[in-house]
């Protein structure tokens, strides 16, 4: 089982003021270390941390272009961060403990970050990727892309249920997610049956690759990022040719 964790930080007075906030909610009944979604008879962990000054960096880093100073500031005036630890590794559960976040996150908190892929959404973009209830939405939601000098990979398709991908090319970052994110939607979307030296291209004109399993080494099994179900590496090729799997570039 994958485990999702999330955290969200808030301006609660006490922590048994959170534990209200949220029992007053819709469909949510919460106690010191459990909150309960009684529509799908789901419990999820539930734990609450004192205030953390290095919290508003953590989520600046996380943030990237979802977070202003705005949203830094009142991060940085937070009182406690409330962490919920949620069944993952399908699309079905990932979205069932969005839904669950961000309903904690309308009672009373400031933003979300997804600790078991490090990506962290303002307000108001985790509320919209909630209720668009798609797979993109979904995908952006967990799912951060890394990488610089030739090495790109992406990291949050656990919560998914599904292998990260990982890229070594001489490519530029924008080519590199933009090929990562193609190649990612397309296993969600498809659930394709993929083996080891199958070929990939995002259209007839682009570089080939070819498709590689291997096992998650960029993190140790007891770290959150680790992606137990592996990883596809896409290894360039020079012989379009021989491709066998074609995906138009505007499939999402």
């Amino acid at each position: 089982m994958e485990d999702i964790i999330i955290g969200i930080p808030g301006r609660w007075s006490t922590q048994a003021e959170i534990i209200s906030s949220v029992n007053e909610s819709q469909y949510l009944l919460c106690s010191s270390n459990q909150v309960k979604d009684l529509r799908q008879n789901q419990n999820y962990h539930f734990e609450v941390y004192d205030y953390d000054p290095q919290l508003s960096k953590a989520f600046s880093l996380a943030g990237r272009q979802s977070l202003n100073k705005q949203d830094l500031e009142a991060i940085d005036s937070h009182t406690y961060t409330v962490y919920i630890t949620a069944p993952g590794g399908s699309i079905e559960s990932a979205y069932r403990a969005m839904e669950v976040s961000g309903k904690l996150l309308t009672c009373g908190g400031l933003a979300i970050k997804v600790e078991s892929s490090g990506i962290a959404h303002c307000f108001q973009d985790w509320l919209t990727l909630t209720m668009q209830q798609d797979i993109f939405s979904i995908y952006k939601a967990y799912v951060t892309l890394i990488g610089n000098d030739g090495t790109y990979y992406s990291c949050g398709m656990h919560n998914l249920g599904c292998r990260d991908a990982i890229l070594k090319d001489n490519i530029s970052p924008n080519e590199a997610a933009q090929l990562l994110e193609i190649f990612l939607l397309y296993l969600l979307n498809e659930n394709p049956f993929i083996k080891d030296g199958d070929k990939f291209s995002t259209s007839p004109e682009s570089k080939v690759y070819k498709v590689l399993h291997q096992d998650c080494d960029l993190y140790s099994p007891d770290n959150y990022f680790h992606n137990s179900f592996g990883m596809w590496e896409l290894a360039p090729e020079w012989n379009p040719s021989e491709v066998v799997s074609q995906i138009p570039e505007n499939s999402d």
